[in-house]
């Protein structure tokens, strides 16, 4: 790849995001600012995981989504983008432990202790509607 100056990316970005674009350079990676904002309301996706996430506060990184997001390579995408993502990451993670759980029971593993947590798992599960 070509090695190119602030110059040309300034005239790239513009180019591409129009004059509101400005770039600088920052740890051997171009960031170009578009002067674009992404227009998502986290309160028109109330009910879903990822409000939930986005509204619990953690202290170093803003918001559970948020430190989701940078613990999972996730901290690029738009909002919109991130909700999708954290979203699918906990249905798939819920749709693995629910077949986990009933191939416990397919293979009669024992629930000592944790009939709670397969009760929860299966209510869930059911619905879900899987």
């Amino acid at each position: 790849m070509e090695a190119k100056t602030k110059e040309q990316m300034e005239v790239i970005a513009k180019e591409m995001f129009g004059e509101e674009a400005r770039v600088y350079y920052s740890n051997n990676v171009w960031h170009i600012e578009t002067g674009v904002e992404e227009r998502f309301n986290p309160e028109d996706h109330k009910g879903r995981a990822a409000y939930e996430a986005f509204m619990c506060p953690e202290g170093n990184y803003g918001s559970d989504l948020d430190r989701w997001a940078y613990k999972n390579g996730h901290s690029s995408e738009s909002m919109a983008e991130l909700f999708d993502s954290y979203d699918e990451e906990q249905e798939r993670s819920a749709r693995e432990s629910v077949a986990k759980v009933r191939d416990w029971i397919d293979k009669g593993v024992s629930f000592e202790g944790l009939e709670d947590y397969r009760d929860r798992v299966l209510a869930y599960a059911e619905e879900k509607g899987w």
